[in-house]
């Protein structure tokens, strides 16, 4: 539930303006491909606002550990407003276009329909969170540590590892890079207080709704206005992931930074010098949405040499080298932190779980159906395709679409367009 003043949803609102323009003037900096100007600035930049204000409220709680509250809300602020302004630099008229000068085509009655649907589970999400409490235990328990950061004002009680420290004697020992909590306490500052979870709630569904509209755009620039809104309601329709926006899991936010990998690395032009600068920004921001996110530097290597299929080695190599220093730059931090608690980037297994009579990797085999090796498989590589109840149909769907993209690009003569201009059909 969400109950505020009107002061906090004025700061609330000011805070998205200012995530969304500085967000915008970085990505449209990046080198797009042609096709990819008149869709892909906005789309790709209104995505990457929630993570730049993450990165932000961070940065304000590293320099000014326990300092005062306005001090942390306005100097988070401050930073949005200055890297926006940094990137925007002779580039205001060219920016306040990409806003006001969207061509927008009318839809077709199959198009308005989808839309229609889309539209609807975005009201039901918002619906949800404006009306109903959290029950799940992992989003209480993120709230909670955003509370213990409200108390405290700084990182170094992250992870929470003393439970003395905090009015709840909340023990979590989570190797999860700050980025989630550091929104939540964002959120509490916004509202002025911590005791219930109120702003926090928006944090998830504002990086589904960003993350949709990005699937929109792309799938618009690669195919066509009907293969965007459809994308986006496969993404949407899949249980997961309208369950973690709804309910205020964590899920929405890696799945944002690797969408945003995915997409970027796939409409920015590979000949540019910037080309893999930008796609380490993005996967370094990835990295710090979750400990699982270490999987995404070896799936991004994957997919620049899907993209690298026409060049060179040597070029290959350097991208990948500037990716990876780009991406480590950015994302270093919160993992080194982790080794120097835990001896280890990322860990899950608590001590608590070494107890003998608690018998934890049987019990864990039993709750997730490990009874031999092909459920091991199943559930570790193919589990997108078999737990419709987790995914429905979003990964045949996905599995179809892919097949229609080596169709469309490799049987109709688009791989000739020297392997940038991956757009084809009309828009």
């Amino acid at each position: 539930m969400i109950e505020a003043n009107f002061y906090s949803w004025l700061l609330c609102a000011i805070l998205f303006i200012f995530a969304s323009f500085t967000g915008v003037a970085i990505a449209y900096r990046a080198p797009w491909t042609e096709k990819a100007k008149s869709e892909m600035p906005l789309f790709a930049g209104l995505a990457l606002g929630p993570f730049i204000t993450g990165i932000a409220i961070i940065v304000t709680m590293e320099l000014f550990p326990g300092s005062s509250k306005f001090l942390h809300l306005s100097f988070t602020y401050t930073l949005l407003v200055a890297l926006g302004a940094l990137f925007a630099h002779n580039n205001w008229r060219s920016l306040l276009d990409l806003f006001r000068c969207q061509k927008w085509t009318p839809f077709s009655l199959f198009e308005k329909s989808i839309l229609g649907i889309i539209l609807f589970g975005l009201v039901s999400v918002l619906v949800n969170i404006f009306l109903f409490p959290l029950t799940q235990n992992d989003p209480l328990e993120y709230v909670t540590v955003g509370k213990l950061l409200f108390e405290k004002g700084s990182l170094a009680f992250y992870p929470a590892m003393t439970p003395d420290a905090s009015q709840s004697g909340f023990f979590g020992p989570w190797t999860h890079p700050p980025l989630y909590v550091a929104l939540i306490y964002l959120a509490n500052l916004i509202q002025g207080h911590a005791d219930i979870p109120g702003f926090t709630r928006i944090v998830s569904p504002w990086f589904m709704f960003s993350t949709l509209g990005l699937i929109y755009a792309a799938g618009k620039t690669i195919f066509n206005k009907t293969a965007g809104l459809l994308a986006a309601l496969i993404m949407l329709s899949t249980p997961l992931y309208f369950l973690g926006a709804d309910s205020g899991l964590i899920d929405s936010l890696p799945i944002g930074g690797f969408a945003l990998t995915v997409i970027l690395a796939f409409t920015l032009d590979y000949k540019s010098k910037l080309y893999s600068l930008f796609i380490g920004l993005v996967l370094g921001l990835s990295l710090w949405t979750h400990s699982q996110a270490v999987l995404f530097p070896i799936l991004t290597v994957f997919i620049i040499l899907l993209r690298s299929l026409e060049f060179r080695l040597k070029g290959l190599i350097t991208h990948l080298s500037k990716i990876a220093g780009a991406s480590l730059l950015i994302s270093a931090w919160p993992y080194l932190k982790n080794i120097r608690i835990f001896n280890s980037p990322i860990s899950d297994n608590p001590v608590v779980f070494a107890i003998p009579s608690l018998n934890w990797t049987e019990y864990f085999s039993i709750a997730r159906g490990f009874f031999d090796a092909t459920d091991k498989i199943l559930y570790g590589v193919f589990k997108g395709w078999f737990m419709f109840e987790s995914y429905a149909f979003s990964f045949w769907l996905m599995t179809l679409g892919a097949i229609a993209y080596y169709f469309a690009r490799y049987k109709k003569g688009a791989a000739k367009i020297e392997g940038v201009d991956l757009c084809v059909g009309k828009t």
